[in-house]
């Protein structure tokens, strides 16, 4: 049966594993061609946040591998609720609405408007894994998707089975109905 879907057809397929830098120049080589034909594309990561040095530009770069993709896909980003991380005995800070977070995502906000991207933003109470994932492909993305040029290690991506794929959109659905993390907020960022 002929199909238009490259990914059906076999065009595309991505390697099991891979050992990426943390660098935007691996997240687009192995993220681009993925992100150019999904239907859905979504990142979970509980540290993206747009305030800090190792996501602000460079994860941007990463979104807008979406404005080469014809099917105008939803953008989801996952990420939890903590804000800056415990220190010492001072406990670590929460944000927990859409008016604490919108204000640290406005530089992407305009930035999204003008490549005309939509991106959904959900915050979620605590978690610590990293995925990516689209209609075709989920992938457990190491230690996520920072950029620290630096850094000279590396970290391991690996492809998720089609199952766990589906039980990850359970746990991290666009609902905000999850049987085991909580949702605490959801806003969209971008071309609205």
């Amino acid at each position: 049966m002929a199909t238009d879907d490259p990914f059906e057809r076999g065009d595309i397929r991505p390697d099991n594993s891979a050992e990426l830098r943390f660098h935007v120049d691996d997240y687009r080589e192995y993220l681009g061609p993925l992100i150019k034909v999904a239907r859905e594309i979504c990142f979970i990561d509980p540290y993206i946040n747009p305030d800090h040095a190792h996501y602000r530009h460079e994860f941007l770069e990463v979104l807008k591998l979406a404005t080469e993709n014809p099917n105008s896909a939803p953008i989801q980003i996952h990420r939890m609720s903590e804000y800056e991380p415990r220190r010492g005995n001072q406990p670590a800070k929460e944000l927990c609405t859409e008016l604490a977070w919108r204000p640290i995502f406005a530089d992407w906000n305009r930035q999204l408007a003008v490549w005309k991207l939509k991106v959904d933003v959900h915050i979620w109470g605590k978690f610590g894994s990293r995925y990516f994932l689209t209609n075709h492909v989920g992938l457990s993305a190491g230690k996520g998707f920072k950029s620290d040029p630096t850094k000279k290690e590396r970290h391991h991506w690996s492809m998720l089975t089609g199952q766990d794929r589906k039980n990850l959109r359970l746990h991290f659905n666009p609902l905000g109905q999850s049987p085991t993390y909580t949702h605490l907020c959801h806003f969209s960022i971008g071309a609205v």
